[in-house]
C-alpha cells in the first residue's frame, strides 16, 4: 500500500528532493575522484567538498535536517552557514 500523492502534498514534496547518496555519487563523477577525496580531513579549498555542502544544503534539506546532513557528512551543523 503505497502513499497517495494526491492526498498527501508532503509526499510529493519529499519525493522531489535528492537523497544525499546520489548526491555524492554525481560529485564523484563529475569530479572524477572517489568518495574518500570529498570527506580528507584538512584539505583546504577541497571544491568538491565545497560542492556536496552546497548542493545538500538545496536539494537534500527537504529529506534530510541540517543535524542529520551534518551528521552524515561528518561536519559541524555551523559548515552549513548562518542562513542554512
Amino acid at each position: 500500500m503505497g502513499i497517495n500523492k494526491t492526498e498527501c502534498p508532503q509526499a510529493n514534496k519529499l519525493s522531489s528532493f535528492m537523497d544525499l547518496d546520489i548526491l555524492i555519487n554525481q560529485v564523484t563523477t563529475y569530479y572524477k575522484i572517489d568518495r574518500d577525496t570529498i570527506f580528507a580531513k584538512f584539505q583546504k579549498n577541497n571544491e568538491s567538498r565545497q560542492m556536496v555542502f552546497l548542493l545538500a544544503k538545496k536539494y537534500c534539506r527537504g529529506r534530510y535536517s541540517l543535524k542529520e546532513l551534518a551528521d552524515k557528512l561528518n561536519i559541524s551543523v555551523h559548515s552549513f552557514g548562518a542562513n542554512a
